[in-house]
C-alpha cells in the first residue's frame, strides 16, 4: 500500500524538526513522529513526557514495565477512544487539580519541576495530557461501568484450575472456595472487563487511520 502524501509529508517534516532540535542544542534529544491517529501526531517526546510523569495507561499491579514500545501501544488507544468515541466527557477543573497535586507529591515538588524543565514543559503543558488521560478513563468507566454477570460455573473453574493451582505451587493450604467467593468473583469480573475493553478498543482501531513510524524508535 503506497503511503499517503500528507502522512508522508508529516514525517518528513517532523524529521526536519528533530534534526533542528539536535542542531540548536546539543543536550536536546531530536523529537521525531512515532504515529499519527487520523492526522494528529504522536511524537516521542510526547511518550517520554507520558512515561516520565507516570500517565501511561496499563493495568496496575500486572508486573508490566513500561517501555517506549508499549506506552506507544496505549498512547494509540487513548487517541483512538478520545477521536472515535460518542461520548464526551469533560473534565472539571478541581479533577486535573487533584490528579496533578497527587502527582507533585508522588514524584515530590522538585523533582516534578526538574522533570518539567527537562522536557521544556510548564504546569499548563503537563495539565494537557493529565485531562487527556482523565477523559479517556471517564469513557472507559462510563461504558464499562455495569459490572460483569459472572456464573456459578465460572465461579467454580477458577477455583479448581486456577486458585488450588496456584496455591499448590505457592506451597500454600488453600481455602474452602466459599471463604473467598467475593475475591474469585470480583477477578473474573476484572478480567471480563479488560477483554471487553480490549475487544472494544480493538474494533475502533480498526476504523481509524492509524500510521506508524517503527524507526523513531529504533533510533532511540
Amino acid at each position: 500500500m503506497k503511503m499517503n502524501l500528507k502522512i508522508a509529508t508529516g514525517f518528513w517534516l517532523a524529521f526536519v524538526f528533530g534534526v533542528v532540535l539536535s542542531m540548536d542544542s546539543p543536550a536536546q534529544t531530536a523529537d521525531c513522529m512515532a504515529a499519527e491517529v487520523n492526522n494528529k501526531a504522536i511524537t516521542l517526546s510526547d511518550l517520554r513526557i507520558i512515561m516520565a510523569f507516570g500517565l501511561e495507561d496499563g493495568e496496575p499491579g500486572r508486573g508490566e514495565p513500561a517501555t517506549l514500545a508499549s506506552v506507544l501501544e496505549r498512547t494509540i488507544d487513548r487517541k483512538v477512544v478520545l477521536e472515535l468515541a460518542q461520548e464526551k466527557m469533560p473534565v472539571r477543573p478541581e479533577e486535573a487539580d487533584a490528579f496533578l497535586e497527587n502527582l507533585t507529591r508522588s514524584l515530590g515538588r522538585e523533582e516534578a519541576q526538574r522533570r518539567l524543565e527537562e522536557f521544556g514543559l510548564d504546569w499548563s503543558d503537563l495539565r494537557a495530557y493529565v485531562e487527556e488521560k482523565l477523559v479517556f478513563e471517564k469513557i472507559i468507566s462510563m461504558r464499562f461501568s455495569q459490572s460483569a454477570v459472572v456464573s456459578l460455573k465460572e465461579l467454580e473453574a477458577y477455583y479448581n484450575l486456577t486458585y488450588l493451582p496456584a496455591q499448590q505451587k505457592l506451597g500454600r493450604p488453600a481455602r474452602p472456595m466459599m471463604q473467598i467467593l467475593n475475591e474469585i468473583e470480583q477477578r473474573i469480573r476484572e478480567e471480563k472487563t479488560r477483554t471487553q475493553v480490549s475487544s472494544w478498543i480493538s474494533g475502533l482501531r480498526k476504523q481509524a487511520e492509524i500510521r506508524v513510524n517503527a524507526d523513531c524508535l529504533k533510533s532511540q
